[in-house]
């Protein structure tokens, strides 16, 4: 059987500005090892959003997604 698909990450870092988005209380991911491995590209920007979890919830960090989008495209 093939091996399974990987994460374009995992072979090599996005080329084009990337905004990373961590939620801070996150049981799913080690988002503390995720930031580890994108922190020294330059053209990753580091967000992290201090009301969310693994999946990012409009309902509570929308602002500060909203205001992060908004300024950079």
């Amino acid at each position: 059987a093939p091996a399974p698909a990987r994460a374009a990450f995992e072979d090599q870092p996005p080329p084009c500005p990337t905004d990373l988005f961590l939620g801070k209380h996150d049981a799913v991911v080690d988002c503390h090892r995720v930031e580890k491995l994108f922190k020294p590209l330059p053209q990753v920007k580091i967000h992290w959003l201090k009301r969310s979890a693994h999946a990012l919830p409009l309902d509570t960090d929308w602002h500060k997604l909203a205001a992060i989008v908004t300024d950079r495209y």
